[in-house]
Order: structure tokens, then sequence, then C-alpha cells
């Protein structure tokens, strides 16, 4: 979104700067990259920005199936995804009162994302580890692992061998 919001400067604009988000450079990536696949299953959190602002909602899923990672969708995913809170400015609210009486913004998504039955929900944006890692913290869930697609990539890349 920086980008987008970027390119409305002029001084921005002349520079001609090409910017990628981060899955879309792993998925350039992954052709090259020794990828060692293991059979896992996760749900994926759409960023909002990623998702609605940007319209990438392909190339994460495409780094989760090279991993050999089964996505098992959320209620709401895609352009469709439900905020964490951290677009919202939740991110910087230091109470735990509730909104509207239903919880917080990312204690809502959350548990949308754990209905899902599975152990690791998969993330493309520091803000939203941030925040549903405190979601999960706010309810114990410590068996629940939140993981950045780079580091869902980084696990499957085999370390290099001492000897040679």
């Amino acid at each position: 979104m920086f980008d987008k919001d970027y390119r409305q400067i002029n001084a921005y604009a002349k520079l001609d700067v090409k910017v990628v988000h981060h899955t879309e450079l792993l998925v350039q990536l992954l052709p090259r990259l020794p990828i060692k696949p293991a059979l896992a299953r996760a749900t994926y959190h759409d960023p909002c920005y990623l998702a609605r602002g940007r319209g990438i909602t392909a190339a994460p899923r495409s780094i989760l199936r090279s991993c050999g990672v089964s996505a098992k969708e959320a209620t709401h995913h895609g352009q469709n995804t439900q905020c964490c809170g951290a677009g919202g400015a939740q991110l910087f609210v230091a109470d735990d009162q509730r909104s509207q009486g239903r919880g917080r913004v990312n204690q809502l998504r959350f548990a949308g994302l754990i209905a899902t039955k599975v152990s690791t929900v998969a993330v493309a944006c520091p803000h939203c580890h941030t925040m549903l890692r405190d979601a999960a913290n706010h309810i114990n869930r410590d068996d629940v692992e939140i993981l950045d697609l780079a580091e869902i990539v980084a696990k499957r890349i085999p370390p290099k061998s001492d000897a040679g």
C-alpha cells in the first residue's frame, strides 16, 4: 500500500521504482530455492491491505502449496477477508475494552481462523502476526503457531551440509 500511496507524490512516481510484496518476491524465487515440501495443514489469514488493497491473494496460497501446506480456508478469506485490527489502528489500543460488546477485532478474527481446526496460521504482514499472537495469548492458545509465509519457506529449505 505504501507504493500505491507514494505513487501519488510526483517525486516518487518519477523514480519509476517497482515495489513488490514479499509474497510476490517469494513466488518469483521459489523455482530457484531448494524447497523440500513437507505435508502440513494451515489456515492463511489474508491481510486487508494486501488482499483488498492490492488484490494479492493467489501468491500466498501458491507459496503454501509449494511448501506442501494444504490451506484450510477460513470463512472470511481472499478479498472477503476479515481484518486483524491493525489496519484500524487497534495495534495501538492499550486496554482490553470490548468494542460493541462483541470482543476486540483481533480476537474475533483469531476465533474465525482457529474455527478451521488447524494448528498453524500463516500470515503475510508483521502487524497481522502481532495482532493474532496477542489474540492467541489472550485465550492461552500457545498450541497455535503463527508463522509468516517467509518463515514457512525458510523451514522448508534444508540446511547446507558441512561436509563438502
